[in-house]
């Protein structure tokens, strides 16, 4: 992952800035309470795996779940009954289900809005939405996505492969951690609560790149490279010691791993042996670096990707 010397200088800013403040006071973690789940579907394969996914979830935290989707108006009578199918089985199976047709044009406005309407918490679905993969290629998460990515102040679960049970995914949540932002303490907050009854893997994460193109901006400084990754995976300390407390409180056995390596290669290498579901944080507008990891995570990711970009509303 290519950055220039702007990304350097912003990440180095932050991570200045959230260690001198985790140093001031302790990291309290926020518990989520997920009551609603707006389920966005596209009648791909992927759709059976977000429901699945999204009915467990909702299940083991008594959530509302809102079906909706992106169709285009022209395809209104048949994607209303598919929709209307959905949230009828998924009350077959108990779970309080209703389901939402938005008045916008766009794909991405039609979920974006269904998201304010519903007031959900998380947003589940597919990758890349309403475009065929072989048309995009495997380098492109679709403009949709993109757009939602970016302008969702929710938790984003994309679901790009049909997987496993959904039990399985749930069974091993692996957050990574690569700064000490307010989304990084929020996505840990998340993988926390969905980690319940399963255990946890957290990846502490130091792009190597940053180091050396950092060691090369600092050697006036005598700063030595051994220098900045310590300095750096110290910055991760606290967030990282936050989730060991909270794990320990809530009995879900919790590993930890400081890796100074390339962060989407270590991400998904690591979620696809172990398989379970990724949980990072997401991007705010200009966030190049975060934008590319959460990116290229779920391109290359057959795990399902929790993308969480906002604080946790208590």
């Amino acid at each position: 992952m290519e950055l220039g010397k702007r990304d350097v200088e912003k990440i180095v800013e932050e991570q200045v800035e959230a260690f001198e403040e985790a140093l001031l006071e302790r990291v309290r973690l926020v518990e989520p309470t997920p009551r609603t789940i707006l389920l966005a579907l596209d009648h791909s394969d992927q759709d059976s795996m977000a429901t699945s996914l999204g009915a467990e979830i909702g299940r083991r935290h008594n959530a509302v779940i809102a079906v909706t989707g992106g169709f285009p108006d022209e395809m209104e009578e048949e994607a209303r009954s598919y929709l209307s199918e959905a949230s009828h089985r998924l009350r077959e199976e108990g779970i309080d289900a209703r389901t939402l047709w938005a008045p916008e044009k766009k794909s991405f406005d039609k979920i974006l809005w269904a998201q304010r309407e519903s007031g959900a918490d998380i947003l589940i679905l597919p990758a890349p939405y309403f475009r065929d993969i072989e048309t995009l290629g495997e380098d492109s998460i679709g403009t949709n996505l993109d757009v939602i990515l970016a302008r969702s102040p929710i938790p984003v679960l994309v679901i790009r492969n049909p997987g496993p049970e959904p039990e399985e995914v749930l069974d091993r949540i692996h957050l990574a951690i690569f700064d000490h932002t307010p989304p990084s303490q929020a996505s840990a907050e998340w993988a926390i609560l969905l980690a319940g009854g399963g255990r946890m893997d957290v990846l502490a994460l130091v792009e190597e790149e940053l180091v050396e193109m950092m060691e090369e901006a600092l050697v006036s400084e005598g700063i030595t490279e051994e220098d900045l990754e310590e300095g750096l995976i110290r910055s991760l300390v606290p967030l990282v010691s936050a989730v060991l407390r909270r794990c320990d409180d809530a009995d879900i056995p919790c590993d930890v791993d400081y890796v100074t390596a390339d962060l989407v290669d270590t991400i998904t290498r690591r979620a696809g042996r172990r398989r379970g579901m990724i949980v990072l944080r997401g991007y705010e507008a200009r966030d190049r670096p975060g934008e590319k990891v959460a990116r290229e995570v779920i391109l290359r990711s057959r795990a399902p990707v929790m993308v969480v970009k906002e604080p946790t509303r208590s």
